[in-house]
């Protein structure tokens, strides 16, 4: 039995390091064979015996020197590093839990009150040890991935982080409790079932947070989607509308073009004036905005038609660039929410004169979208970063940009003067899933 419990203990300690190398590196980067999952699995399962024969030889420094490797290499051959560092990231990873394992061993040992070396040899120790190091490590990875993803930390996260430090403070109470009142007990079954029980309560935590997550993220893509489906249909019943006035004009045209030849013959200032009406009629049924993504087509065409309805100049140029390597609903939300900030800003301002300037063109790999538009009053900002003015909202549109511009390997950047607010977006082409 006594033995058992140190093999259960590397056994836990390695599992939960090989899985949180395979949590952090689906996060930080993309992977090379998405569709075939079973590689992934296989792997993942292939590398935990390794890692505890590596484990059972008891040398620190050829344990660490396998971890820095096997991350490294599973990095390089399974994922596309999308302009992150693999090396970086990787050393980042091995000292955090360097840290975590000598801190948890550290503080087991003063609690005991015996050496770190008594603490590591004893076979009930060693598994308190490692079952503890598993638990700080379940309960505080999510947050170094975001910290790795430069994303801002928002209140749900802040609150699963408050909520899994208390339970892992918790959970270390009861172990210390356990063993000050039974710290000679024949039978270690008990403590082998504590251990097990508060393994599966913090993974159990962090699926059903990961499950309402992807929940929340189904039903944002759903609205994006019901938000585009609606901006189509309207692009597509203009289109209709115009294509009927088109009808009506070539059938009259012959007598229009009749009526301006007698009109030249009788006064010359009333063929004017019907050759600039009739102009003008032709001018009102041409396509005001068009481009090859029919999805980004429909979405400016609606933006053209709700600035003219707030009397926004909306000045519009760029290259005939197809989004293809974008899903559909993120051009949806970057394209609407970036628009929809410029004509709020618009809206907002007392100024007579509402320009949105929107510029998209493409440099080597990259698109590049610079927009500019008129402000009111100067955005505020907290922790270096622009929030939203308008009551109960939570500025998540800049959100939604920052988290695409991410994911496609580029940024977004923003600027401001008295008169104008300027957002610059850079986006990966050829970084297509």
């Amino acid at each position: 039995m006594v033995h058992m419990l140190h093999f259960i203990g590397l056994i836990c300690s390695c599992f939960v390091t090989d899985f949180v190398f395979f949590r952090i590196m689906d996060a930080l980067y993309e992977r090379k064979f998405p569709d075939r999952k079973i590689i992934y699995v296989l792997i993942f399962l292939v590398c935990i015996p390794i890692h505890v024969m590596i484990a059972c030889l008891c040398i620190p420094i050829l344990n660490l020197g396998y971890s820095m490797v096997i991350l490294c290499g599973l990095s390089f051959a399974l994922y596309k590093p999308c302009g992150k560092n693999i090396l970086v990231n990787s050393a980042v990873v091995i000292i955090y839990l360097a840290m975590i394992d000598i801190s948890v061993t550290a503080v087991f040992s003063f609690f005991v009150d015996t050496s770190t070396f008594t603490a590591l040899m004893q076979p009930k120790f060693y598994l308190l040890s490692s079952v503890g190091n598993a638990i700080v490590v379940i309960c505080t990875n999510s947050l170094l991935i975001q910290v790795l993803q430069h994303y801002q930390i928002s209140r749900i996260s802040k609150a699963l982080h408050a909520y899994m430090i208390f339970l892992m403070v918790f959970e270390f109470g009861i172990f210390l409790m356990f063993l000050k009142n039974e710290p000679y007990s024949g039978s270690n079954w008990e403590l082998l079932l504590l251990c097990i029980g508060f393994l599966v309560l913090d993974a159990g935590i962090l699926y059903l947070y990961r499950k309402i997550s992807e929940q929340a993220k189904y039903e944002k893509k759903s609205l994006l989607i019901e938000q585009q489906q609606e901006m189509t249909a309207k692009y597509y019943e203009d289109l209709q509308e115009n294509y009927e006035k088109t009808q009506k004009i070539l059938h009259d045209m012959k007598k229009h073009l009749q009526t301006i030849n007698e009109l030249k013959q009788l006064d010359e200032e009333t063929q004017k004036e019907y050759r600039e009406e009739f102009l003008k009629s032709i001018e009102d049924i041409r396509l005001q905005f068009v481009c090859s993504d029919r999805i980004l087509c429909a979405i400016i065409w609606n933006k053209i038609q709700m600035c003219e309805r707030n009397g926004i100049d909306f000045d519009v140029s760029m290259q005939d660039i197809l989004f293809d390597f974008m899903n559909k609903t993120e051009v949806t939300a970057l394209f609407a929410n970036l628009i929809d900030n410029g004509i709020e800003a618009c809206l907002a301002s007392d100024r007579e004169k509402k320009e949105i300037f929107l510029r998209i063109h493409s440099f080597k790999e990259y698109v590049v979208i610079k927009m500019k538009n008129t402000i009111g009053t100067p955005p505020q900002m907290k922790n270096n970063r622009f929030i939203s003015t308008k009551l109960g909202h939570l500025g998540l549109g800049m959100s939604i940009m920052e988290e695409i511009a991410e994911k496609y390997c580029g940024n977004i950047n923003c600027d401001y003067s008295e008169e104008y607010f300027e957002t610059k977006i850079i986006l990966l082409a050829g970084n297509k899933e």
